[in-house]
């Protein structure tokens, strides 16, 4: 796979934020951070992936993440689980190449801006982590 995912923490066009701890939780072991504060995940099945946390800082205890942008998304099912779990605890989409948003908790779509992702398509509810990949590369 070689195209790159992003998970969006959406309520219309403002950012709602979740804990950092809930993608902390998800990889666990996974996540890495080189010197420069650049992030990776890291499988033992040897595949691997950049990934860009975005967020919001502000005081102490509303640090929280808004988007994390996925490079190269690996075929590691600890990876396809984790992001599942993250979608789940925060009501997110993740939007991929053919760009319909897709949820893992129906209460996420109504948080959905209509101008979001591809505008012919509507968001897809997803309950299991082995939908996503073909979700996502599906028109």
């Amino acid at each position: 796979m070689s195209d790159d995912i992003f998970l969006f923490s959406l309520q219309g066009h403002e950012g709602r934020p979740f804990p950092c701890s809930i993608v902390t939780e998800a990889w666990g072991p996974h996540l890495k951070t080189n010197a420069d504060g650049e992030q990776s995940l890291s499988f033992p099945d040897g595949s691997e992936c950049d990934i860009t946390i975005s967020g919001i800082r502000g005081k102490p205890g509303s640090d929280g993440i808004v988007s994390i942008g996925i490079n190269r998304p690996p075929a590691s099912d600890a990876f396809w689980q984790g992001l599942f779990e993250i979608m789940c605890l925060t009501r997110c989409c993740l939007v991929g190449p053919a760009g319909r948003p897709i949820v893992a908790d129906a209460a996420a779509i109504p948080l959905i801006p209509e101008d979001f992702g591809d505008p012919d398509a509507k968001p897809r509810l997803t309950r299991r982590w082995q939908d996503l990949v073909r979700f996502i590369w599906e028109d």
